[in-house]
């Protein structure tokens, strides 16, 4: 009986895997529109948020980023857009630290690991995922 591969890494290193999958090519952040009000989130247009993120169509509030990433993942859409303009050298991925709960980010990071490293199907786990959301 052969045992399975498993894959031994820490968060960081998994994290660097997946930057290639996520970072944005050649994407500079002056290349984007400004807005009139950067204070303002582009998808709920409320102004009275303080944690906004860059996006390709202005700033956007956590809320809506998280919200955004977890009706992809109830659809089971793989691979994850994420909204957020990232700075040079850094991934969007990273970012959802700050955006969804660390234990779903963990899990997610594991899922998409095994999607890429291992071949699995994502699909089969997402409900997993949604259920750690509670949304």
């Amino acid at each position: 009986m052969i045992a399975p591969i498993t894959v031994k890494c820490s968060e960081q290193d998994q994290i660097d895997f997946l930057k290639q999958f996520y970072t944005q090519d050649g994407s500079q952040l002056e290349d984007y529109r400004e807005v009139e009000n950067s204070t303002k989130c582009c998808s709920c247009r409320m102004t009275n948020k303080t944690d906004l993120f860059r996006s390709y169509d202005g700033m956007m509030c956590r809320e809506c980023v998280a919200s955004f990433v977890t009706a992809q993942l109830r659809k089971n859409q793989f691979p994850l857009e994420i909204p957020i303009v990232a700075s040079a050298g850094t991934s969007p991925f990273e970012l959802l630290y700050a955006i969804l709960p660390m234990p779903v980010v963990s899990f997610l990071l594991e899922i998409l690991i095994a999607a890429h490293v291992l071949s699995v199907d994502v699909h089969g786990a997402t409900s997993a995922i949604v259920s750690l959301i509670g949304q």
